[in-house]
């Protein structure tokens, strides 16, 4: 059973890939018929499992919102513990704050920001100049005319172009 699918295709070989694309789009339909359940025992294993699965969801949750709160609790704690006594904390908290440690944290953090900015750039451009001869290949598969945007190989523009 195919049914066509209604195109105006550029090409014969357009026409081809939509029937084809049709006909698997059929046959998957009739392989989630045929996934159905079986018989009762199987429909109701699928809804046990289903329903494990769910109570297992709820638990999960359930246990990370109980450590996030847990651990809340003893911070808490250990911080009600040391008020109203001068301790080595007070001594630390009091350098952090005349060193103006938040201006060292925010410059540091910047850094490493646009450290890890420029890597990830530089894995990008690796990424689509190891990935350029397969899209070039598929592109002139798909459609032989086309012209090219003129990009080099990293996906930078064209030196002549920046002018």
């Amino acid at each position: 059973m195919t049914t066509e699918v209604p195109t105006h295709p550029k090409s014969p070989k357009q026409a081809t890939t939509a029937k084809t694309r049709a006909q698997k789009s059929n046959s998957d339909i009739e392989q989630k018929k045929s996934s159905a359940p079986a018989s009762d025992a199987e429909y109701a294993y699928r809804t046990k499992v289903e329903t494990i699965n769910a109570l297992l969801s709820g638990w999960k949750t359930l246990l990370a919102v109980g450590g996030t709160v847990a651990v809340a609790y003893l911070v808490f704690r250990s911080i009600d513990s040391l008020a109203g006594r001068s301790t080595d904390s007070n001594i630390m908290v009091k350098f952090i704050t005349d060193f103006k440690a938040n201006k060292w944290f925010s410059t540091v953090f910047a850094g490493l920001m646009g450290v890890w900015g420029f890597s990830e750039r530089a894995l990008k451009k690796k990424a689509v100049k190891r990935l350029h001869g397969r899209v070039k290949e598929l592109e002139e598969k798909i459609d032989p005319t086309r012209t090219s945007s003129g990009l080099t190989q990293t996906g930078d523009t064209r030196p002549e172009d920046e002018k």
